[in-house]
């Protein structure tokens, strides 16, 4: 069972986030203005292409440092990029409902961010902390004629982003976990297999050694010597098949295990390593 790791799992989130920036900003530039696109918004998209493209050479950090910037990085690059067009809907005087897409981006985030438990946190501060600050900043007469809920609405889809957000890691954890103690148990059940094949293999010399062991003390009595320093051998390897009792009683047979073959069974360890 192949487990992901924290690295693997970064980059994997920066990948998205850079398709979902890079898509996302391009269909918003289409559609998403009466004007035409700002020029920001047209280097963010750029930008966020170029990082999304970072995340696929063969030749980058296998970090988590790396995916987390990656992930930051387009993270605020989205950030600039819808900020521009909302003060471009400003300035234009048309009728609109603004911070949509960060209310959005905030709850994708807390679906693909990092393992990395402060990136995701950061980048959810960062998207709804944007959206706080530019609706402060826009004129009284502007926040009058807005829908009514801002900045609250936003505020409170941070807070349950958040919330999803160490929902999500909390579940991660325990499904790595499972994972884990699953990976741990197939290990465990093929050294047994394989302890139980070399016990096999050797049960047959060990027989043989054992009757030229008496034969040899029978017929050439001056040979007890050598006769002990065989049978110490043949007690080691006693103990060997002793050690092996544990692993025959935790064993998982599996269908076609009734024909046996020790030596097929120690080529395919071989091969697995």
């Amino acid at each position: 069972m192949n487990i992901a790791t924290d690295a693997e799992r970064s980059l994997r989130a920066a990948r998205i986030a850079g398709a979902l920036g890079t898509i996302g900003l391009a269909v918003d530039s289409l559609v998403g203005s009466p004007n035409g696109p700002p020029v920001a918004q047209l280097v963010a998209i750029v930008i966020c292409g170029v990082l999304w493209m970072a995340t696929y050479v063969e030749r980058r950090p296998d970090t988590v440092a790396y995916g987390s910037a990656l992930f930051v990085l387009l993270n605020t690059t989205i950030i600039v990029g819808l900020w521009m067009k909302t003060q471009q809907l400003v300035d234009s005087g048309v009728n609109f409902v603004p911070f949509r897409a960060q209310r959005l981006g905030a709850l994708a985030i807390a679906l693909i961010a990092p393992p990395v438990a402060w990136v995701g946190v950061v980048a959810i501060v960062e998207v709804i902390g944007a959206a706080v600050v530019q609706y402060m900043l826009f004129t009284p007469d502007l926040r009058a004629h807005l829908p009514y809920g801002d900045p609250w609405s936003t505020l409170f889809y941070g807070g349950f982003a958040l919330g999803l957000l160490f929902y999500r890691r909390r579940a991660d954890r325990q499904e790595y976990e499972t994972a884990r103690a699953l990976a741990d148990a197939d290990a465990y059940q093929r050294l047994a297999r394989a302890m139980i094949a070399v016990r096999d293999l050797s049960n047959t010399p060990l027989q043989t050694l054992t009757n030229m062991i008496a034969v040899l003390r029978r017929q050439s009595p001056e040979l007890g010597e050598t006769a002990d320093r065989l049978e110490r051998a043949v007690s080691r390897l006693t103990e060997l098949e002793q050690a092996t009792r544990p692993f025959e009683r935790e064993l998982v047979w599996k269908p076609g295990d009734e024909s046996w073959d020790p030596k097929a069974i120690l080529r395919i360890e071989s091969l697995r390593q």
